[in-house]
């Protein structure tokens, strides 16, 4: 059911289905490209599709900053005034195929280790993760103790 809390992963981490804006790809040769937003200007820009990391399901990087693009990410902030020069971009794009995983991670490491047993569990504690699967669904991550 869309828009209403999975099974819970374990019960420190809650995560909402919803239905992407992001047209669904065909699910052959997938991988999972982590897009992870800097707090430029000190502050992070977030929506429904948007958060501090944001995982993106495509068959390739070019594939998977265009599709990360269609949801308002943006590589090229500062030379567009949109972010502060000293801070630097709010979002870097995937260069390579390889700078993917086989499933949802963020910094190489599968959501539930991040949430639940990471060494940065602290830090990570009221970080968002928003994940873009291809079959056009949206998984909104948390702690369950943050509202996202």
């Amino acid at each position: 059911m869309l828009n209403e809390p999975c099974k819970p992963v374990c019960p420190d981490v809650s995560v909402v289905r919803g239905r992407s804006p992001l047209t669904p790809i065909a699910s052959g040769n997938v991988k999972y490209f982590h897009f992870s937003q800097n707090n430029t200007g000190g502050r992070f820009s977030n929506s429904d599709d948007l958060a501090e990391n944001v995982v993106i399901a495509a068959r390739s990087a070019k594939e998977a900053n265009e599709r990360a693009q269609a949801l308002g990410v943006y590589f090229d902030g500062v030379s567009k005034d949109y972010d502060c020069s000293c801070c630097g971009d709010r979002w870097s794009e995937a260069y390579q195929d390889s700078d993917s995983d086989a499933v949802p991670s963020v910094y190489g490491t599968t959501l539930v280790e991040y949430y639940v047993n990471s060494t940065m569990r602290a830090y990570n504690v009221r970080k968002v993760t928003i994940v873009h699967n291809a079959d056009g669904t949206r998984e909104t991550w948390s702690r369950a103790d943050v509202t996202p």
